[in-house]
């Protein structure tokens, strides 16, 4: 019975990973109105992409000269939720000006005294945190 379940969470796993993964070249079009693609789908898709990308660049600001653009990933709502959960985490680290990331999935990265530490769980990074800087958590 430990071995079955012990599958279906690795199969879980992988199936949210190949969500995820199919996600990233998805193009999600809503409000799109009906009935309106009497020529064909593509002309419409078409002048409409062309008109709101000129919207987009209108309604934001430029990047500066030399900066990629900026993206906006869509990760399913349980990646998500995983990387909302270092949000209270990241914020410390932000204030004191500590070099951190999210790396794919969800798990966070900080650089503290040139030493790396990568976790998988907000526990464990606030528990290592701890140890390493009390003085993150005594404010």
């Amino acid at each position: 019975m430990g071995d079955l379940s012990k599958d279906v969470k690795a199969l879980q796993g992988k199936m949210l990973d190949l969500e995820a993964r199919s996600r990233r070249n998805n193009l999600i079009l809503a409000g799109l109105p009906e009935g309106k693609e009497a020529g064909g789908i593509s002309p419409l898709l078409d002048k409409i992409l062309r008109h709101f990308l000129k919207l987009s660049d209108a309604l934001r600001p430029i990047p500066d000269p030399g900066h990629p653009p900026r993206h906006i990933i869509d990760f399913p709502m349980e990646i998500q939720c995983q990387r909302d959960s270092y949000r209270e985490l990241r914020s410390i680290l932000c204030k004191e000006n500590l070099r951190h990331g999210i790396l794919y999935p969800a798990r966070l990265i900080v650089t503290i005294n040139e030493e790396t530490f990568i976790f998988k769980e907000p526990k464990e990074a606030e528990k290592v945190l701890k140890e390493k800087r009390p003085d993150l958590f005594g404010k």
